[in-house]
């Protein structure tokens, strides 16, 4: 039993490791073609800086041996979605009114602090606004694949469209994955037993990286002049 529960530690560890390297690679890519890229991944990789600060300080938290739920409250979540929304704001600006976004970024920052103040404690899981957040994004990328099956657009972005696609599959991919997860966060923390929540966040990694992935995959079909 305690070999199985070393592998499991180990395994996890593994995850955390390779989620790390994941979200640094992006960030170091995207910094480094940062002057090349188009006006859309420009806008993007403002979420790669809040992915690659927020893993760095959480992993400052955690060889503290530290609460890194604050972090999540006040700055990945808020910060993260308006780097997403102003993404999608560049993407889909011909394709919607700006002012819907504007007003779902209005509205869920209210949310979330609300959510922070009177819902949900900064040092426990705020799986309300992560929910909120991710139902908010699916909506955004299926927007973004119905932009981009029109032929009009297909020749007018025909040199960010692949990179584009492969982002906002990388989002999708993520958000739909980890919705109940993100809702249902707090109450199998506290319910499952530490080997399953393991797994299940281990799973949450797995995404993650393959996010992470989609991303590096989308800066690197963009052509670079």
């Amino acid at each position: 039993i305690n070999q199985l529960l070393k592998f499991e530690m180990s395994i996890s560890e593994v995850a955390m490791a390779l989620a790390d390297l994941s979200v640094l690679c992006s960030f170091v890519y995207y910094v480094w073609h940062y002057k090349k890229l188009s006006a859309e991944l420009k806008a993007f990789s403002w979420f790669v800086v809040i992915l690659f600060i927020t893993q760095a300080i959480s992993m400052g938290f955690w060889l503290a041996d530290a609460n890194n739920m604050p972090l999540l409250h006040f700055f990945y979540v808020p910060f993260g979605f308006i780097a997403i929304t102003y993404f999608y704001y560049t993407v889909l600006k011909t394709f919607i009114s700006p002012y819907i976004l504007v007003l779902a970024l209005f509205f869920f920052l209210t949310f979330t602090v609300i959510n922070s103040i009177y819902c949900q404690s900064i040092y426990t899981y705020n799986s309300y606004a992560l929910s909120a957040e991710a139902v908010i994004v699916l909506i955004l990328s299926l927007s973004t694949y119905t932009l981009h099956l029109n032929h009009w657009v297909k020749v007018q972005k025909k040199d960010t469209l692949v990179s584009l696609n492969w982002i906002n599959s990388g989002l999708f991919i993520y958000f739909t994955s980890d919705l109940l997860l993100f809702y249902f966060g707090k109450t199998l923390m506290h319910t499952l037993s530490p080997e399953y929540s393991r797994h299940l966040w281990n799973l949450h990694s797995l995404f993650f990286i393959l996010m992470n992935c989609c991303f590096l995959v989308g800066l690197w079909k963009f052509p670079k002049k």
